[in-house]
Formats: structure tokens, C-alpha cells, sequence
């Protein structure tokens, strides 16, 4: 548990004498990842839904010490991503930040920099695996600040349902440049990654498992140029509200 020590005393991350770890974060470049389960509950009876239901929501306590702790006021070069909680809680969290704000500003020992939403867009992003409710909240969100995620191969996750799950989760009327950032865009900038790069990987890999079993492959000059995820594993029967595949023409 990264919120707890091993004797059990709680650990704030947003005190002051935390500094030297969020300044060596900020200076490698390195995004924060935050994943379900950084609090976990005991339950006699179905202790994993308890806790999945719980930990999908428990994101706030850290959400709260980046903004009101003034984390990212003191180190502006970090970047934070909240995994596989979903997107949903999001606004809701924003909105309840900004009614905390102008509620108790005044009596704050720390005063805040910029307004609640400019942490948010300028630092931060979360995840979702099947998230309908909070793909119909994207202009509260904000499409930049979205990745869709499959979590395979766990039971919650979209595997091995994942074309049926895309279908279902962006039912709404989602425009292609929208469905391109969240299906891995937005994932390869927020972590530096280069998609081009990531497809060379991936092909080299096949051309050395086969090349090992005796047989040669010869990569397709076009698939090099294509998203590091096939586009015929997303695009079986989800289509953008141009009527186009998100991730352009089958490889």
C-alpha cells in the first residue's frame, strides 16, 4: 500500500518533507502512474468486489494533495496518470474541487496557483476500460485527457471481448480524431511514446519468433506506418461517426 509505511503509519505525500521525491520524479521526466487498489478494504464476503468498488473511487485522496497540496504547484514539470478507476469519477471530483475552493479559499495555508481545471488538463489523465457514462461527460473531461485500456488479461478487463466491449463503450457518437486520441494518441504522448517506434517493435519481435522457428518474415512496408495496435483488432464493427475506422484502413 504506497499511501501506508510497512508499520502501518500513513504516509503524506504532499507534506514538505516529500520535496526531494517529487523533485527527482519531475527532473527524470518519468509520468506518476496511480492504479486501483492503493487502499485496499477487508471484507469477509466478496472481498474483491468490495474492493474494486471501493478503490475505483478512492483516487481522490491523491487527486486532492496534487491540487490542494500544492504537489503540482511546487513541481509544474509532472505528469500524473490514474489507471483503470475509470474516467466517470472525474468530473465529479473536479466539480466538487471547485466548490471546495471557493468555499475555503480564504482560510488555506497554501494558496493555489491556477484554478482546479488547469491541473487537470495540464497534467493529468485517466483511464477506462468500459466507462459509457463517463465517455457522454468528455467535454467535462476532455478528450486529451483520456486513454481507453483493456487490463488483459483480468477478469474486469474487455479480454476476450474487447471488439464487443469497444463497440459497447463508444456507442455514444464519438467523432474518428476523438476515437484516435483515446485508443492510444493520448497514451503515446502522455508517456513519450512513439507509435512508429512501437510497430518496428512489435515486427521485429515476429520476425525473431519465427526466424527461431525456422521460417522468415517479411514486414509490410505500410504496416510499419500503422498504430502499434492492428487496427483490425479494434476496427471489427466500430466505426466513427464519419462512418470511418478510427485508426484508418485494415493492414
Amino acid at each position: 500500500n504506497p499511501m501506508t509505511r510497512p508499520d502501518g503509519s500513513a504516509i503524506d505525500w504532499g507534506r514538505a518533507a516529500m520535496t526531494p521525491v517529487w523533485e527527482e520524479i519531475e527532473d527524470s521526466g518519468l509520468p506518476v502512474s496511480h492504479h486501483i487498489g492503493e487502499s485496499p478494504k477487508h471484507c469477509e464476503f466478496n472481498p474483491l468486489a468490495v474492493g474494486l468498488l471501493h478503490n475505483m473511487a478512492n483516487f481522490r485522496e491523491m487527486f486532492a494533495k496534487y491540487i490542494f497540496g500544492g504537489i503540482l504547484d511546487r513541481h509544474p514539470g509532472l505528469r500524473i496518470g490514474w489507471f483503470e478507476g475509470g474516467i466517470n469519477w472525474v468530473a465529479a471530483a473536479l466539480q466538487d474541487a471547485v466548490h471546495i475552493d471557493m468555499s475555503i479559499r480564504h482560510i488555506y495555508n497554501w494558496k493555489l496557483r491556477h484554478d482546479i481545471e488547469h491541473y487537470w488538463r495540464e497534467h493529468m489523465a485517466a483511464s477506462f476500460m468500459i466507462d459509457p457514462i463517463g465517455l457522454r461527460l468528455i467535454d467535462r473531461i476532455g478528450v486529451g485527457n483520456i486513454m481507453w485500456s483493456s487490463d488483459y488479461p483480468h477478469s474486469e478487463g474487455t479480454w476476450p471481448y474487447t471488439n464487443q466491449a469497444l463497440r459497447y463503450a463508444f456507442s455514444c457518437d464519438v467523432p474518428s480524431a476523438e476515437l484516435k486520441a483515446m485508443l492510444g494518441g493520448n497514451a503515446a504522448r502522455c508517456y513519450y511514446l512513439d507509435l512508429d517506434d512501437l510497430v518496428d517493435h512489435r515486427f521485429a519481435a515476429v520476425r525473431v519468433r519465427h526466424t527461431a522457428a525456422g521460417g522468415d518474415v517479411a514486414v509490410p512496408r505500410r504496416a510499419r506506418r500503422r498504430s502499434a495496435i492492428p487496427p483490425e483488432l479494434l476496427c471489427h464493427g466500430l466505426q466513427a461517426r464519419d462512418g470511418s475506422c478510427p485508426l484508418g484502413p485494415r493492414i
